[in-house]
């Protein structure tokens, strides 16, 4: 639902059906936001910080000091606090960040531990690139339908495949022969800087980090 064309049915829901359930706050803007939410409208929902990376500049002093405030504030409120990276939980606590409820969650392609690292030297010389879990809602079949047009007339071509969940069973026999699985592997810059073609086949994406 969106907010702006259906703030009733939201704010039905949120305190009828939902008032145990956390909102999950992304960034500045969006923690501001639920607090808006939850002093207008006497919600009795928790609100959970998301938080990501944020660098600045030396001269940004206005953004510095806004989030010194937003530091001093979640001490005051005591808020669970998500990171995306430790990098971000870093940051945060040097500018006040309250330190008793918080967490880091990292993307798993992220992680410093994963199966392997993709070999520079294995690779094909010539290759289409997919980053991503095996999942049908990263539009698998496109994928599928697109290789196998292109390899009709680019046959010395192959499809590199990265992510969890993969498996030779689920290949088409008609490209089988023009495809590599990888599995998850750690340095996924290697296969964006040596790909002719990057495949975003996916029907929906939040915010899809192999896209950024």
């Amino acid at each position: 639902m969106l907010w702006k064309n259906e703030k009733q049915r939201v704010l039905q829901l949120l305190k009828n059906n939902f008032s145990e359930a956390p909102l999950l706050a992304w960034m500045y803007q969006g923690i501001f936001f639920a607090y808006q939410l939850k002093l207008s409208y006497q919600l009795k929902n928790k609100i959970i910080w998301n938080i990501r990376q944020s660098n600045f500049r030396p001269n940004q002093i206005k953004q510095k000091t806004l989030l010194y405030l937003f530091g001093l504030w979640s001490r005051w409120v005591s808020p669970k606090i998500i990171y995306c990276a430790h990098a971000a939980q870093k940051t945060h606590r040097q500018f006040l960040f309250s330190k008793t409820q918080n967490r880091v969650i990292q993307n798993r392609l992220a992680k410093k531990k994963d199966n392997h690292v993709a070999d520079n030297s294995q690779l094909p010389q010539r290759f289409l690139l997919f980053v991503g879990r095996y999942d049908p809602i990263k539009g698998i079949d496109r994928l599928f339908r697109i290789t196998s047009h292109f390899f009709r007339e680019f046959p010395y071509y192959k499809l590199v495949i990265a992510g969890n969940g993969w498996d030779t069973k689920i290949i088409p026999e008609d490209i089988a022969v023009s495809v590599m699985l990888l599995g998850q592997v750690s340095n996924v810059n290697i296969l964006y800087q040596k790909a002719d073609c990057y495949l975003f086949t996916s029907y929906f994406e939040g915010f899809p980090n192999v896209l950024v």
